[in-house]
């Protein structure tokens, strides 16, 4: 429904299938259970000879058509008429510092008439700030879509050469930090609708999202025990072979925390944390390995030093009310290091020659 031609490459759909929510059979499920509304027909993609496989929408509904910035004015407000002005909702990140002469140009760009994304905005110059606007309103319709509200800069850029705006698209995503935010986790470019996210969390939790949670946590729980056993599974070992990278960038945890307390999305969700007292503690461990004499191997097993055992043996504190239970202790584990048995009378005491 945002194309001229109401129709999309089958290759486009399947790019953008996991953020849809879409099966992986939904080319053989849905469109064949809805004949009335998609048909799967030929199609050339801009200046190609090789024709290739669309997804094309035979059947225009008007409800559907109403971008959500729409609707959420028609629920604040009874007054609104379509073509009216609607500010976009912005957040900015902690810091974030904006000069005057620009705040100025947005707050007069918020003031613009609202183009539905439904509409064709081919007749409006590229380089006015309308036209800016009705594409801001474009990209803010499809992340909308999307169950999690984001997706790979990639898949937008994709999607922007077949409806002749990738590069309006770039512009917008630089030029809009308060409305878009791209994050560079996990070595990938995730462009993210600030407004769909409160901290860490989805303002409004799709089920899918919440299937793919619990999925995570199992997973999750799953490499606890693992790990605690020892050795991985063999069905572990498989299941790290093939990778959940996308459900744990969905988590977040790429979800882990990329949001500021402001609500602001930062990083990808999350406060930076700082690693300087990990990297303490790994030196100070580093200087105890060195500070520790050599060991002697003694009847095939490693061992240190008598005194050094008989020191660390001493360290510890004693138990019992009786004075001479600590010498004792002391005593005994003295002689299981140096491999004698001193002869004790009946209460245990060491009888000295």
């Amino acid at each position: 429904m945002l194309t001229k031609i109401k129709k999309l490459p089958i290759k486009v759909i399947d790019q953008l299938r996991w953020d849809l929510g879409l099966p992986q059979d939904y080319v053989k499920g849905l469109v064949v259970d809805y004949p009335d509304y998609f048909e799967v027909s030929p199609m050339r993609i801009g200046g190609e000879n090789e024709e290739v496989l669309g997804l094309e929408m035979v059947c225009w509904i008007d409800e559907l058509g109403v971008s959500a910035m729409e609707r959420k004015a028609r629920k604040e407000s009874r007054r609104y008429v379509k073509g009216m002005p609607i500010a976009f909702p912005m957040q900015f990140s902690r810091g974030f510092d904006m000069e005057k002469k620009v705040k100025r140009w947005v707050d007069e760009w918020q003031k613009l008439p609202y183009i539905s994304p439904y509409e064709d905005g081919s007749h409006l110059n590229p380089k006015s700030d309308q036209a800016e606007k009705w594409t801001v309103a474009v990209l803010h319709e499809f992340l909308n879509l999307l169950i999690s509200k984001k997706t790979e800069k990639d898949n937008i850029l994709f999607l922007g050469d077949q409806l002749g705006l990738r590069t309006r698209f770039r512009r917008a995503l630089v030029n809009h930090p308060g409305i878009f935010y791209v994050s560079n986790k996990i070595r990938t470019h995730t462009a993210v609708l600030r407004e769909g996210y409160k901290r860490d969390l989805l303002v409004e939790k799709h089920p899918l999202m919440g299937m793919r949670y619990q999925y995570i946590h199992l997973m999750n729980k799953g490499k606890e025990q693992v790990q605690s056993s020892g050795a991985p599974s063999s069905a572990y070992a498989r299941r790290q072979g093939t990778g959940d990278a996308k459900l744990e960038e969905e988590k977040g945890e790429f979800l882990g925390s990329e949001v500021e307390e402001s609500g602001e999305v930062e990083n990808g969700y999350g406060s930076n944390i700082s690693d300087d007292d990990d990297e303490e503690e790994e030196d100070d461990e580093d200087e105890d390995e060195k500070n520790v004499p050599n060991r002697c191997v003694v009847g095939g097993e490693s061992r240190e030093p008598s005194r050094i055992r008989s020191r660390e043996f001493s360290r510890s504190p004693p138990r019992g009310n009786s004075k001479g239970s600590y010498r004792n202790r002391f005593e005994n584990n003295l002689s299981m290091v140096s491999g004698r048995r001193e002869p004790r009378n009946r209460r245990g005491n060491i009888v000295k020659a």
